[in-house]
């Protein structure tokens, strides 16, 4: 099994896939950080001109979270709502890339020779956890340059709940404690939680092409656009009279909303539904001949 996932590994992260999807998420990345960077600046402008102080300076409104490195990290956007909502809506969409298709593009070649020496369990699982690990890189990495940016050139302040109007970070938010007692400690968790969602979708991916036959933009398109069918009809038609939350997976990968806010229990639901939904598509594919 160490083999034939150190072979799956050493092959997906030199796949040129794999740069393409990371170099849009951290173009998107970059372009949040500067989003968020510049509208702090143009707020301290203007209060200034005004004969008004912001951050530690002010005499009445403080605006530390909307001012820091935290409230302006990618998850929370503060004060790029724009960026960061582009980069979290195309980010399924960039997991799936690197390796949702490798398994009908090798199904009748290396996969079959695979098969000769291993069982199904150990390539599915092999496959399995190597699109688990490039999906949550794909999202992780650019969580990560983002909130290095933004440190670069904002304070590291301490989020303050009073201003949660102003940060969309409320007491049941996910790690809302750590995001105003250990802030730092929040964007580790956070991104954590981001790389599994991302990793599991990336597996249900996989899973999902073994429908399809050489066809790779069925394989990237079709779970994308249910998501996208998830987001927006079955709030309005399913759940039409059930209120204050949010149970998809795009919402679920983002910490704040002032409207709908995620669901925690939807994230760990999501995360059990994932991968279960996986193992029984890729259960049915072991019944069928792979010649």
């Amino acid at each position: 099994m160490n083999g034939i996932l150190a072979h799956e590994l050493t092959k997906t992260f030199r796949n040129r896939w794999l740069s393409v999807a990371l170099a849009i998420g951290c173009i998107l990345a970059i372009v949040a950080a500067a989003e968020a960077i510049t509208t702090v600046d143009a707020l301290y402008r203007s209060m200034s001109a005004d004969g008004e102080h912001y951050g530690l300076d002010a005499t009445t409104f403080l605006g530390l979270s909307t001012a820091s490195s935290y409230g302006n990290w990618m998850a929370v956007n503060a004060n790029a709502p724009l960026s960061s909502t582009v980069f979290f809506y195309l980010a399924p969409l960039l997991t799936a890339i690197p390796f949702s298709w490798s398994y009908q593009q090798e199904r009748d070649s290396y996969l079959a020779h695979v098969l000769l020496r291993r069982t199904r369990t150990q390539a599915y699982g092999a496959k399995a956890a190597a699109s688990f690990l490039v999906g949550g890189t794909v999202v992780a990495l650019p969580l990560v340059l983002n909130f290095i940016i933004v440190s670069c050139f904002l304070p590291a302040y301490m989020p303050q709940y009073n201003e949660c109007n102003y940060t969309g970070m409320f007491y049941d938010s996910y790690f809302s404690w750590f995001f105003y007692n250990a802030p730092l400690m929040f964007v580790a968790l956070f991104t954590l939680l981001d790389f599994c969602l991302a990793g599991c979708w990336a597996v249900l991916c996989l899973a999902i092409s073994t429908l399809f036959r050489n066809n790779r933009v069925a394989t990237l398109i079709v779970p994308y656009l249910g998501l996208l069918a998830w987001v927006y009809l079955v709030p309005n038609i399913v759940f039409a009279n059930v209120q204050g939350f949010s149970t998809d997976l795009i919402h679920c990968m983002m910490a704040t909303h002032f409207s709908d806010p995620p669901e925690p229990l939807a994230a760990a639901a999501l995360l059990v539904a994932l991968p279960a939904a996986s193992f029984v598509l890729f259960l049915c594919e072991r019944r069928r001949d792979v010649l």
